[in-house]
């Protein structure tokens, strides 16, 4: 993570579009740091694997990812709070355009169907929440050890 930070800030904000980091441990105060930087808030796309921090799993909070047309992260969890943001926060940001959240911890697919309505039928683990103001919809696909949304046309 230290070379990350260091080379970071060097760069111009908006040269760089895609963010990938791969480490076995992180500090969540490093990250903290990482996403104030101007050159995090200007890339498109994000993808964050084959991490954890010394006592616990590090929880990005989705607020720090909403900018991103497409990211896939790994979290421990999400609870009914992180699916409300992601209807409140993801689905009102006009650059995102797909996610793969990945659990550690079993998820319970309910709180899908609590916000989100019933499944499709004949494809229990999908659902369609229309985009505001918008001929787009999203669609989510949640199973007990990932969530994917993706933006699609009607």
């Amino acid at each position: 993570m230290n070379p990350l930070l260091n080379i970071l800030p060097k760069l111009k904000p908006g040269y760089l579009s895609t963010i990938e980091i791969r480490i076995h441990k992180l500090e969540g105060d490093k990250m903290k740091r990482m996403v104030e930087l101007e050159q995090w808030k200007q890339a498109k796309y994000f993808t964050m694997s084959g991490f954890h921090c010394e006592n616990d799993f590090y929880v990005i909070p989705l607020f720090y990812l909403h900018h991103f047309k497409t990211f896939d992260v790994i979290q421990k969890q999400l609870s009914v709070e992180d699916i409300r943001q992601i209807k409140e926060i993801l689905f009102n940001s006009p650059s995102f355009e797909y996610c793969l959240i990945r659990l550690i911890n079993r998820f319970d697919t309910n709180l899908i169907r609590n916000e989100f309505g019933d499944a499709i039928e004949g494809r229990p683990d999908t659902y369609h929440y229309p985009a505001p103001n918008s001929q787009e919809f999203f669609e989510i696909y949640g199973r007990e050890w990932e969530i994917k949304i993706t933006r699609k046309q009607k």
